[in-house]
C-alpha cells in the first residue's frame, strides 16, 4: 500500500512539472510572439523611412521625373552679375546691361511637348523672369541638357530654344555645344522661357556675326545674311531701338537712331511647314556726330562709314559677311 502511495505521490509531482515547463514554453511563445510584435514595429519605422524617402523624391522631381521646379533670385546691379540655378542653369548680365538694378529669377519648368516646341527636347526648361525684361546689352545663357535623351543625335546638333511666355512660337538660338559639361550656351536680349532641344537637319541661321555701329545724322544701313531652311524669309524683331526698322522681306536693317548704345534681337522664320525660327541678338552704338572741327575730323570716319555703312552699307554688309 505505501508503495503505491508513494507511486501516485511521484506520479503527481511528475504531471505538475511537465504542466508548468508547458506554462513555461507557451509563455515563451508567447514572448516570441512578442518580438515579432516587436519585429513588426519595426517594419512600420522602416515603412515610414520610405515614406520620407519617397517624400524628398517628390520634392526633387517636382514637376515630373527629372525637373527641378525650383527659383532661384538674385539683384543684378548696373556692374552685372551671374544668377545660378540648382541645376547649373545661369544667367550671365554684363557691366551696363541694364539701366537700374533688377531682381532676377530662373525657374526650372517641364519642358513643352515637341508640337509645342517645335523641336525634341533634350531636358527640363527654365522660365527666366521678369518676363519681357531687355537689356542694353547681350546676356549670356547657360542650360543643361540630358545625355541621356539625346537619342542618337549628335551633341553637334543641339540648340537652345527661346520663346515668350505662354507662346508656342520658339525660335533657335546660334548655340556653343559644352559636351564635356553637358551645357548650351547661347545669348540674348531679353527674357522668355529657353529649352534644350535637338535642332533641324537644315536649320535656318543668321550668319551675319555682328553689326557695324553708326553716326548720329547719317542713314544707317545694313542687310542681314541667312543660310538654311526654306527661302522666302520673313524677318522681323520683338523690339527695335526707335529710328531703327528691319525690312521684313530682305533683312536689311535701316534708319537714323539717336546716339546712344543699342541691343536688340532679330528674328528670321522660312517658308517650311512647320516653320523654322532662327533668332540672334546684336548690339549697336550711333555715336553723335559732333561740330565744328571735331564734326570735321569725325566726319572724315563718318564719311566713310557714310560711303560704307550707308549704301555702301551694301559694301559693309559685304565686309560684314566676310
Amino acid at each position: 500500500m505505501s508503495k503505491r502511495l508513494l507511486g501516485a505521490v511521484l506520479m503527481a509531482a511528475l504531471c505538475a512539472a511537465c504542466a508548468d515547463g508547458g506554462g513555461g514554453s507557451a509563455g515563451g511563445g508567447s514572448g516570441s510572439t512578442g518580438g515579432g510584435s516587436a519585429a513588426s514595429g519595426g517594419g512600420a519605422s522602416s515603412s515610414g523611412g520610405g515614406t520620407s524617402s519617397a517624400g524628398g523624391g517628390a520634392s526633387s522631381t517636382g514637376g515630373g521625373s527629372g525637373v527641378d521646379t525650383s527659383t532661384v533670385s538674385a539683384s543684378v546691379s548696373t556692374s552685372g552679375g551671374t544668377v545660378t540655378h540648382a541645376t547649373g542653369a545661369a544667367v550671365t548680365v554684363p557691366a551696363s546691361a541694364l539701366a537700374s538694378a533688377v531682381t532676377v529669377s530662373i525657374t526650372g519648368s517641364a519642358a513643352p511637348g515637341t508640337s509645342e516646341l517645335g523641336a525634341r527636347a533634350v531636358g527640363q526648361a527654365f522660365v527666366l523672369a521678369p518676363e519681357g525684361q531687355t537689356f542694353l546689352k547681350p546676356i549670356s545663357l547657360k542650360v543643361p541638357y540630358d545625355p541621356a535623351q539625346l537619342g542618337g543625335a549628335a551633341a553637334s546638333q543641339l540648340r537652345l530654344r527661346i520663346a515668350p511666355m505662354g507662346s508656342t512660337a520658339f525660335s533657335e538660338l546660334e548655340t556653343t555645344v559644352d559636351e564635356q559639361a553637358h551645357t548650351l550656351s547661347a545669348s540674348t536680349t531679353h527674357f522668355s522661357v529657353v529649352a534644350p532641344a535637338v535642332g533641324s537637319a537644315n536649320p535656318i541661321l543668321i550668319t551675319t556675326a555682328s553689326l557695324p555701329d553708326g553716326v548720329v545724322g547719317t542713314d544707317y544701313g545694313f542687310t542681314l545674311a541667312v543660310s538654311g531652311g526654306t527661302k522666302p524669309y520673313a524677318f522681323s524683331s520683338p523690339k527695335l531701338p526707335q529710328g531703327l526698322f528691319v525690312d521684313a522681306t530682305t533683312g536689311r536693317i535701316y534708319g537714323a537712331p539717336a546716339a546712344g548704345q543699342y541691343a536688340f534681337t532679330i528674328v528670321v522664320a522660312d517658308a517650311s511647314s512647320p516653320v523654322q525660327r532662327a533668332e540672334k541678338a546684336f548690339s549697336v552704338t550711333i555715336v553723335g556726330g559732333g561740330s565744328g572741327g571735331g564734326g570735321g575730323s569725325s566726319g572724315g570716319g563718318a564719311g566713310g562709314g557714310s560711303s560704307g555703312g550707308g549704301s555702301a552699307g551694301g559694301g559693309s554688309a559685304g565686309g560684314g559677311s566676310a
